[in-house]
């Protein structure tokens, strides 16, 4: 995987080289530390279905400093499902990616850049992952809606919460409409 960088610049880091500015961000990797699904009602669930799930979700973005410009950056998804008083299914998806920041970030800035910019580089490739397994599970695709990153950054920096994020947005998962709309 070639990486990926914002700020403008794209490859291998030549730019620094020849005078340019670096990027904010080079994604190395990106990759599942951990995923399950949980179908706790099988095969009633299904029998019983004639609604959508409501789908409750949760968001954890842990930051984890591995060398001194060099981090982890974790995008945890939590998602439970209901169907009436019943549990349809549980996902639990802990997704990251291997960042550097760049040289001219401050110190005080390089978690703001990777819990918003970071967090928008490694979201679409979460959310098929959750997509994906919650269409596995039998259950029509959990189409997670836009994420506004850095609201979630200011408040948890409101919160006075240092590493991590957590966020129930307002209705950011739902199940598509027939239309193929999200809810």
């Amino acid at each position: 995987m070639s990486d990926n960088q914002t700020g403008g610049q794209t490859g291998g880091g030549t730019g620094a080289a020849q005078g340019q500015p670096q990027g904010l961000l080079t994604v190395h990797t990106q990759y599942v530390r951990d995923l399950s699904f949980e179908n706790p009602n099988a095969p009633q669930i299904y029998a019983q279905m004639k609604t959508q799930p409501q789908v409750d979700l949760r968001i954890e973005l842990p930051i984890r400093r591995i060398q001194e410009r060099l981090f982890e950056l974790g995008l945890k998804f939590t998602l439970n499902a209901k169907v009436e008083q019943h549990t349809a299914f549980v996902v639990e998806l802990d997704y990251a990616g291997l960042m550097s920041v760049g040289d001219h970030v401050q110190e005080d800035e390089v978690e703001a850049v990777l819990a918003i910019d970071g967090a928008r580089m490694l979201f679409p490739f979460a959310r098929r992952v959750v997509s994906d397994v919650v269409r596995d599970g039998g259950f029509p695709p959990v189409m997670i809606g836009s994420l506004d990153f850095a609201k979630l950054y200011q408040q948890r920096k409101a919160q006075g919460q240092t590493g991590q994020a957590t966020a129930a947005p307002q209705a950011p998962a739902a199940a598509p409409t027939p239309g193929g709309q999200n809810a």
